[in-house]
């Protein structure tokens, strides 16, 4: 039995945290606390809604339905009966944000401290306790609980987010200035990659504690932005780091290639500075090391994805690149309050909207800047700071540390560009080294109240169908950001749409005037389905629930602004914007009917007029021209535009046809293209089993059986490479030395002719010292061959070793 989502008991099952939130100074205003944001629910991408009950600890699966039936099709359906998750091992700590990966079967769940994931595949049925209900077990892990638990102080968890690029790594933003990526897939403990931000003097007006990172962002799809991570400093400064690949991710070829093309273009170019080539040549050295397929011949047409494999430069570390510069845009007021960012930011966000790439920036104080990015990301390394590398005994890397510093010490910079025909910029060329400028698009003041701001931030949320449009939700409600000009963008090439601002439009109130706010929202997220229609839901902090019908074009539901429609469908025909189908054809005076001329009647005056007369005749043609001013001409004017509309049906209906010839042609390619996919899956099994046979045989080869060198032969032979080259040559020239000082004191006593006498003269060295240093010569001689006999014997077997490698691989190749 299908029930509203909205009305669903499962809501009144939630209650709110007392310690979401952030307390008060001894003045009464907020104390900025950066903690991980508040979300209690997610969407699994497919049909299921999960809400986390902090009271009993359990996760709840809602199951979303369609149901024709009802008129009501702006509303979501759920089953009556829904699923319960429970957690094993429990978890122990205040959960605050779960959120679902790509794929839709992990979900990760966050809390100041600690982070788990959750498999939602493990599921084991056990009875319910109460009918109606199905409860399971689930298998959760705690990530990195020695890292975020080890000191005494516990370190505090500022982000979380899933990879754009992978469904096995995490990145985690903790409250030491310290970034981390995860792979749940390897290891839980230990972070793949750990990037030491460093806290420096942004400004110098400012102390360094002032300024230090609070959130992040991955970047999208780009050129280099899918390998970049944004973020936000506590002043509004934003830096980035390129280029940052999670070891096993996968993108898209033609992406890579068009980087890779251009960065050899621009490192064997004659015409650019050393500097650059130098960069443009390290970026592709990069893309060869981490794609190593990429130089393959006829790579797109075999394979539409390529795994990034484990690499890094072992003598360069990543440079936190920043801060960006900010050029103020049109009709961006510079007072130079709001273009340098006054106030604590709180979050950020990166979107891509057609060919722009947008950076969504909040602050306490109530006010959001956006941005766009007015020139291209470049790779940039330290090649003054080696990275910390993590090999394990097969020699691959499986982990990595950086101190990452940054690139200049240039304070926030703000530069006014003169509103012109467009979009004008002082871009210097590619890989020139120097990150690139932000283009500021707007300053929005939401003009909040104090209250409002006290109880929560502001939170920002992508839309999954319209990049142009953004969500922000606070604790007084939900409002949508409509952006009406991008620099860069197609849609954006009139001139008269040129530096427009962007709409806000409040799309959900929960703090009518005059009510207090005692807590934020306690979730909100969106169901989308497969023909384009998304849905925000969101729950109050009364624990009620709130779902929002949002149309796939660009602009909202009516019934969620606050205008009359006839206003509104006029303003949309008048702006250009969405088509509305035969109205939108048609011109505005034909639908308003003819005109509005009065035909006066024929007044009786006691005599009968005839139409033979001449008094009759100048009535009829009176009637009649008034008659034909106002209904034949218009009937004319509707036959000419009927027409006109006529030929433009055919033009659309011919335009569908192609398409749809078009979309007929890319199926049966795509089935083509499939039993290749299933040929070449059934070549990869026969490889795979090939291989999995030679591997069995190598291993059964006795050779391979023998055991590495202990620590303790390792120690004895680098004992004897030292005693080779550096003891050993000491003996010799000591053996040398007494040697030629023995032969000098023989012919002495030989020169001077002993007599046969009793009394013979007494010899220069005594005979006792002579014997001594006899000895101490055949100690030293004993002691010289006995080492050459062990380095001989140490030789003879490092080759036998080689020998039985060599003919190994050479078995194991063919």
């Amino acid at each position: 039995m299908a029930q509203l989502l909205s009305k669903h008991p499962v809501f009144k099952k939630l209650a709110h945290d007392s310690s979401s939130r952030p307390p008060t100074s001894v003045e009464g205003g907020p104390t900025k606390t950066w903690r991980i944001s508040l979300n209690l629910l997610a969407f699994d991408g497919s049909s299921r809604i999960f809400v986390w009950n902090s009271v009993e600890r359990v996760l709840h699966a809602l199951e979303i339905e369609q149901n024709t039936a009802v008129e009501n099709s702006d509303s979501l359906f759920v089953k009556e009966n829904f699923k319960t998750f429970q957690l094993l091992p429990e978890v122990d700590f205040s959960v605050r944000f779960i959120t679902f990966n790509r794929a839709g079967w992990s979900l990760l769940i966050a809390g100041d401290h600690r982070v788990a994931v959750v498999d939602i595949t493990s599921q084991i049925s056990r009875p319910a306790v109460f009918p109606g209900t199905s409860i399971y077990d689930v298998r959760a892990s705690t990530i990195g609980l020695d890292i975020f638990q080890s000191s005494s102080r516990a370190i505090r968890i500022l982000q979380v987010a899933w990879h754009p690029y992978s469904d096995t790594h995490i990145g985690i933003l903790s409250s030491d200035g310290v970034f981390r990526l995860f792979d749940l897939s390897c290891n839980l403990d230990h972070a793949e990659q750990e990037y030491h931000l460093q806290s420096q003097f942004l400004e110098r007006s400012v102390p360094a504690t002032y300024a230090r990172p609070v959130a992040f962002s991955f970047g999208g799809g780009h050129l280099w932005d899918r390998f970049a991570v944004f973020l936000l400093y506590s002043n509004g400064s934003t830096y980035c780091m390129c280029p940052v690949s999670p070891f096993g991710s996968f993108h898209n070829v033609l992406a890579i290639e068009e980087l890779y093309q251009d960065a050899c273009q621009c490192a064997s170019s004659a015409n650019v500075e050393p500097k650059s080539s130098a960069c443009a040549g390290f970026a592709a050295a990069w893309l060869e090391s981490v794609f190593p397929t990429l130089t393959m011949e006829s790579l797109p047409t075999k394979t539409m994805l390529l795994k990034a494999a484990a690499h890094v430069p072992f003598n360069a570390s990543l440079q936190l690149q920043g801060p960006l510069p900010v050029i103020m845009g049109a009709d961006v007021p510079n007072d130079g309050s709001r273009s340098k960012g006054r106030g604590s930011a709180s979050m950020m966000m990166y979107s891509n909207a057609g060919k722009d790439s947008i950076l969504a920036v909040s602050f306490w104080d109530g006010e959001m800047h956006l941005y766009a990015l007015a020139d291209e990301l470049q790779p940039m390394w330290n090649d003054t700071i080696p990275p910390r590398l993590q090999i394990n005994s097969e020699g691959l890397l499986e982990g990595l540390g950086m101190l990452v510093e940054r690139c200049s010490s240039d304070p926030l910079l703000t530069e006014d560009v003169e509103k012109d025909e467009g979009f004008v910029g002082n871009l210097d060329g590619v890989w020139t080294g120097e990150p690139p400028p932000l283009l500021q698009l707007a300053v929005i003041d939401f003009a909040l109240p104090s209250r409002v701001l006290e109880s929560a931030p502001l939170s920002i949320l992508g839309d999954q169908v319209v990049p142009e449009r953004l969500y922000c939700h606070h604790a007084a409600g939900i409002d949508a950001i409509l952006l009406q000009w991008l620099p860069f963008s197609e849609q954006s090439i009139s001139r008269t749409s040129t530096g427009k601002p962007p709409t806000v439009y409040p799309i959900l109130d929960t703090c009518p005037v005059g009510k207090s706010v005692n807590s934020p929202l306690l979730g909100i997220t969106q169901v989308l389905n497969g023909f384009g229609e998304v849905w925000l839901v969101a729950v109050t902090a009364s624990c009620e629930c709130a779902v929002i019908g949002v149309k796939s074009f660009l602009a909202l539901d009516p019934l969620s602004i606050d205008v009359t429609q006839d206003a509104e469908e006029e303003a949309k025909i008048d702006e250009g914007g969405v088509s509305q189908g035969v109205l939108q054809v048609i011109s505005k005076e034909l639908l308003r009917g003819p005109k509005d001329i009065p035909i006066p009647q024929v007044s009786f005056s006691g005599k009968l007029l005839t139409v033979d007369s001449i008094e009759g005749k100048e009535v009829l043609h009176d009637h009649w021209k008034l008659l034909h001013e106002k209904y034949i001409e218009y009937v004319h004017r509707v036959d000419v535009e009927l027409n006109i509309h006529v030929s433009r049906l055919q033009q659309d209906v011919q335009d569908q046809q192609q398409r749809l010839s078009e979309a007929q042609s890319k199926l049966v390619r795509a089935v083509q293209f499939s039993s290749l996919l299933v040929s070449r899956i059934a070549e990869a099994g026969e490889k795979n089993k090939m291989l999995k046979e030679q591997v069995r045989n190598h291993r059964a080869i006795f050779a391979n059986k023998q055991m590495p060198l202990t620590a303790t032969e390792r120690e004895y032979l680098y004992q004897l490479d030292v005693m080779r080259l550096h003891d050993l040559d000491i003996l010799h020239s000591a053996v040398d030395i007494l040697k030629d000082r023995f032969e000098r004191q023989l012919q002495c006593v030989q020169s001077k002719g002993l007599t046969k006498t009793s009394t013979l003269e007494r010899p220069i060295v005594p005979t006792m010292q002579m014997n001594k240093l006899k000895a101490t010569v055949d100690e030293l001689a004993q002691m010289v061959e006995n080492n050459l006999k062990q380095i001989r014997r140490v030789e003879a077997e490092v080759e036998k070793r080689e020998q039985i490698d060599s003919a190994l691989y050479v078995q194991f190749t063919h």
